[in-house]
């Protein structure tokens, strides 16, 4: 099993985010993002890229108010303001916009985790650590558009569901890489073992308590004491 020999104090930030976004960048997320995924064309041109934004930034609009069963694609042309062949221009049907909705969310997502991944790499303050991984999974639930209706209603969607699950595999084998310069020696596939049973329960939690307008904020602060006490032996 793959372990790290090198401590933090070895190595440079700079290092850490390296293997971090190497460890993204070879997941089983990545793959998906760079697949087809029901595009019929790719936007090239400013004003059709401009389009293409309009049609994404409409959906995170539709899911926030209206039930998935409830979306067409002729809903979101309206509200978007396009000919519905301008939409079909660019994508296969419903799914596939929501699939790219989806991969734009999650790449963001993961773009703030590997920050926090490397910082965890360095500090000894493993409670504010989580707090602040915490905070930034609810602030991206709380402040993205769409965010809260894909989380609600994206698994009864097989391309979603499995973006979304790839994401959180990718998720936890970016904080294990971090967490392996901080305690090195423990083995990695161990350390993505306990980070992906976090992440998904703190992620389907978290999901629930920012359903709400505003957020269970109880709840939130709750998931930092039970993640705490679950990574408290990892750290001893």
């Amino acid at each position: 099993m793959a372990t790290n020999s090198k401590k933090a104090s070895e190595a440079t930030e700079e290092e850490v985010l390296a293997a971090i976004n190497e460890a993204l960048d070879s997941s089983r997320f990545a793959k998906l993002e760079a697949a087809e995924r029901g595009l019929r064309a790719t936007p090239v041109a400013d004003r059709s890229r401009a389009t293409f934004d309009a049609i994404i930034h409409t959906t995170a609009q539709v899911l926030d108010d209206v039930p998935l069963r409830d979306i067409t694609t002729h809903l979101i042309a309206d509200r978007a303001e396009v000919n519905i062949a301008t939409l079909y221009r660019y994508f296969a049907d419903l799914e596939a916009v929501l699939v790219e909705f989806d991969l734009r969310f999650q790449r963001a997502s993961l773009t703030g985790i590997a920050v926090m991944a490397a910082r965890g790499a360095f500090t000894d303050d493993r409670r504010q650590w989580i707090e602040e991984m915490i905070d930034l999974a609810t602030i991206v639930r709380t402040d993205t558009p769409g965010a809260i209706g894909i989380a609600r209603d994206g698994y009864a969607v097989p391309q979603v569901r499995e973006i979304t699950r790839a994401a959180e595999e990718a998720a936890a084998s970016m904080v294990a890489v971090g967490l392996g310069y901080y305690a090195p020696g423990r083995p990695r596939e161990e350390w993505e073992a306990a980070a992906l049973t976090v992440i998904r329960s703190v992620a389907r939690c978290l999901d629930e308590a920012c359903a709400t307008r505003p957020a269970d904020l109880k709840q939130v602060e709750l998931l930092k004491d039970l993640t705490e006490r679950f990574f408290e032996p990892y750290f001893e």
